[in-house]
Formats: C-alpha cells, structure tokens, sequence
C-alpha cells in the first residue's frame, strides 16, 4: 500500500466569465454581483431628464439557505476600476474602502426577478462619460447582502441574452416621455465561505476551492507496468452544498 496525502486550497478565483450572478449570505456563504453598463443609445447620452432608473435581475435555478428567509441588498457606488477578467475575491476589500454611497436598496421576495430603483444623479454620471467615450470610468454597482438575508440566489448574467440584467432609464426627450432598456453591460460575482477542514479533501466550484492527492509511487519497482489505477473518494454528505454554481 501507498502512503496517500490530501489537502486543499483556495487561489483566488476569478469569475468571469460567469454564466450566473450569486448574490445573498447565508452560514458562512456570501456572495455579491459587481455589474456596469457600457453603452447607452446616442439619444440618451444627448440630454433629457431622467424620471426613474430601475434595474432587473432575473432568477437562475440554483441557490442554497432557507428560501423562506429574508432576501434583502444594497447597491453601493463603485469608485475604483474593474474587470470581470481580472477581479477576483481579493480584490474585493480594498474596493469596499472605496466605495460610495447606498445608491439602491432591495428588500422581499425574489421569484422570478427582482427590480429596485437606482439613484438617478448616479445614472445621469454615467451618461456623462459615456458622452465622452470615459467608458473606463464608468464603474457600476457593487450589489450586497444585508442584514436578515437568509440564502445566496442565483441570477442570470450577461451570456443570457432573453433574461439579461437590464438597467431601464424613464426619461424626458424633447418634451417626449421616452423608456429605454440598456442591456449592453459588464459583470461578476464575488463569494466567499468558509475553508475546508484540514482532514478534508476539498473541491467547490463556486468559491474554486480545489483540492490535492498526493501519492507516494516510491515503491513501484522500476519498469514495472501500471495495468490499473482507481482513486475512490467518500463524500462527506453534511459538508456538502448543493446548487450553487461558480464558474466553473
């Protein structure tokens, strides 16, 4: 018999591109959604006033809590630069340092979507640099549980183009009351949860905990043929989370 080891660890994943956006806390589970948009049409960019702003996040099929619980967010400015391509889980405190003020808030239900308004001086900002073609400074919203929210959901993302999450602009035009629904957008998700015991072999997607077998090989004799090798692995049903889907 060989000697085996096992551990795990944790590189800071990056999770873009991700398929869903998770977003809500739960044990020791919590997970936030960085979202921008990027293009709005040349006649909002022009001028106009803005009468509302709202935002829709569509409902995937995956989460995990008590769906019962509370499901309550908060929308805060973003003020540092981003890239779903090269932000990961530590990156998230030192933007958090920086973050503005609570631009939305979303407290209920969360069915099949979830809409809440957003800070419409913060929006007209963002047409102002895309006026001038500033798209880097365009910095979004960080989107965060609050206190009470009892399970992390998942909400469909950018690659879903029929239930993409849509920014929509209610606006004065020329003496015209004008809606426009801006879907050209960039986002992430950010989780974090808890480390996986030292005994543990460890292997979650959505936090891209990985996990390592190492297998001393020293006394196989020298030129001898492998004709089989089996790993078996014993789940361990009461450390395991399901439905909550990562990157990869």
């Amino acid at each position: 018999l060989s000697t085996v080891r096992t551990s795990s660890y944790t590189p800071p994943p990056i999770e873009a591109p991700a398929p869903y956006l998770s977003l809500g806390k739960t044990s020791d589970y919590e997970s936030r959604i960085l979202i921008r948009w990027l293009n709005f049409p040349s006649d909002v960019v022009a001028g106009g006033s803005i009468t509302s702003a709202t935002i829709t996040l569509h409902r995937a099929p995956y989460g995990f809590g008590d769906a019962a619980a509370p499901f309550s967010f908060e929308a805060r400015e973003v003020k540092s630069w981003w890239s779903s391509y090269t932000f990961t889980s530590d990156s998230l405190a030192a933007m958090q340092a920086q973050l503005g003020g609570v631009a939305g808030t979303y407290s209920g239900t969360a069915k099949d979507s979830v809409t809440f308004t957003v800070d419409t001086a913060l929006v007209r900002s963002w047409l102002l640099l895309m006026g001038t073609q500033s798209f880097a400074d365009i910095r979004g919203l960080l989107l965060q549980p609050t206190a009470g929210t009892g399970s992390v959901l998942a909400f469909e993302s950018y690659e879903k183009a029929n239930k993409i999450p849509t920014l929509t602009l209610r606006m004065t035009l020329n003496g015209k009351d004008t809606t426009f629904a801006i879907s050209a957008l960039e986002d992430t998700f950010i989780a974090t949860g808890p480390k996986a015991p030292a005994t543990s072999l460890a292997v979650h997607g959505g936090l891209s905990t990985r996990g390592r077998v190492s297998i001393d090989v020293s006394g196989v004799p020298a030129g001898s043929i492998v004709n089989q090798a089996v790993l078996t692995l014993t789940p361990d049903k009461n450390a395991t989370v399901k439905r909550f889907r990562g990157a990869d």
